[in-house]
């Protein structure tokens, strides 16, 4: 198996406490490694039942001296996470005591001041994320204005509130001092230049400004954020502080476009090369018993059934051109073309999916309820029921092409689970291939860069 990337969660004062040996340090590894891998490849499972299924195993290597030994460490270590809470928040009320002093709170509005000051960041994170899933501009001042209300407002009374955000106002005034000053001496070390006070405001807008989107919510590339950043420059600095801003602006272009030349080689060569060994794989063991399933399937569609079915291959397939347009664009902007292996991987994929149809993209089409009927679901299932041994047969190639490829496991577990309530989809991926190998494989338009 391929080694596992990332930090595994043995560490010293688990295995000093559990007097784990080394043949135990070894297997309980194993078994993280293989957790990883299952759940890398096994989109059904769900990330959050990880950590459960992880110490469900490792307690089956565990004697029963090691399990009391675990479940003390687990109080203990329970004890000591509440002792440092309740000492950060002592700490935060004695800080914040001082701070509201003006408002001549109780102690029992300073407590659930505390409380929710220290559940700010969490509600701030959750809104912000929930901004950028919607296309919005992240790390708003409203935003913090916002969840200030919320969590403060109503532990404090109506003048209360109005000395915090008056308070809170100063507080920013003074930090925006800090800044500029901060950003006016870090520039002028950086560059060799004096800056007039004009200048070194107009150099802190610019820095504290979030350069990651464009005003219609969409991410800018690394290049075009520079650029953004040096026509905001050429606004504020003078000829000769231009000339020098220039030579770093192009030595760091440089840099940019080397790390994209030398990724080249690297990750996206062997993305590339396990792409072509599975898309080979599937089309010469794969898609033909696939096919003969699909034959199978013709005979129970009447007139109807296929008027529709062409309507969704148009459908699924215009979605794939339009796929394929934001792809080279997106590689023209974030890699500059660059990256020719990482753009031949994103095409494959697109050709792949004509062959191996991936139902989801057409999630939102009104013509999937008109498919499908009872008896043709129960052929559909029984047809992939055949198909078992030849989808695992390939999920171990895939395997094994992804570990021989610079595949690894670990890390963080990123899963993204669709919540669309039409189930029908999984029924599409053999009906929107056609009942003859031919015309499937006519389908397919190696990419060429």
């Amino acid at each position: 198996m391929k080694k596992q990337k990332g930090r595994l969660s043995i560490n010293t004062q688990f295995v000093k406490a559990l007097q784990l040996t080394e043949d135990q340090i070894v297997k309980i590894n194993q078994i993280e490694q293989q957790l990883h891998k299952e759940y890398f490849w096994n989109h059904r499972l769900d990330k959050d039942s990880f950590v459960f299924r992880l110490i469900r195993r490792v307690f089956k290597e565990l004697s029963d001296e090691q399990i009391k030994r675990l479940k003390l460490f687990k109080s203990e270590y329970t004890e000591k996470a509440n002792l440092k809470k309740q000492s950060r928040l002592q700490k935060s009320f004695e800080s914040q005591s001082k701070r509201l002093q003006s408002l001549k709170l109780s102690e029992e509005q300073l407590w659930q001041f505390v409380q929710a000051k220290s559940e700010w960041l969490k509600v701030y994170k959750k809104k912000n994320l929930e901004i950028i899933k919607e296309g919005g501009n992240q790390f708003s001042e409203e935003l913090k204005e916002e969840i200030d209300k919320e969590l403060f407002q109503p532990i404090f009374t109506t003048k209360q509130f109005e000395q915090y955000h008056e308070l809170v106002r100063r507080e920013n005034e003074l930090q925006q001092e800090w800044r500029l000053k901060q950003s006016k001496s870090n520039f002028e070390n950086r560059y060799s230049t004096i800056l007039t006070e004009h200048q070194a405001k107009g150099i802190c807008d610019i820095e504290q400004k979030r350069w990651s989107r464009n005003e219609k919510g969409e991410l800018l590339s690394d290049f075009e954020q520079e650029e953004l950043k040096l026509q905001a420059y050429k606004q504020i600095l003078n000829e000769k502080q231009l000339e020098i801003y220039h030579k770093e602006f192009h030595a760091r272009i440089d840099r940019m476009k080397q790390d994209l030349i030398k990724s080249n080689e690297g990750h996206h060569l062997h993305e590339l090369k396990r792409i072509q060994s599975s898309l080979e794989y599937y089309t010469k063991r794969v898609l033909p018993l696939k096919v003969k399933s699909r034959v199978n399937l013709e005979k129970r569609l009447n007139q109807n059934h296929t008027q529709y079915l062409d309507q969704l291959k148009k459908e699924y397939m215009e979605i794939l051109r339009r796929k394929e347009i934001k792809i080279r664009e997106d590689h023209k902007r974030f890699n500059l073309n660059l990256v020719p292996n990482e753009l031949k991987a994103h095409l494959l994929r697109i050709e792949f999916s004509k062959i191996q149809i991936n139902p989801i993209y057409l999630r939102d089409s009104k013509l999937i309820k008109e498919v499908f009927s009872e008896d043709l679901i129960n052929d559909i299932k029984l047809e992939e029921n055949k198909l078992g041994p030849t989808y695992k047969d390939f999920k171990e190639f895939q395997i094994k092409a992804y570990e021989e490829n610079g595949g690894d496991y670990g890390g963080w577990i990123h899963k993204v689970v669709s919540k669309e309530d039409n189930r029908n989809l999984q029924y599409l991926s053999l009906l929107l291939l056609e009942p003859n190998l031919e015309e499937n494989l006519a389908r397919l338009n190696l990419p060429k860069v």
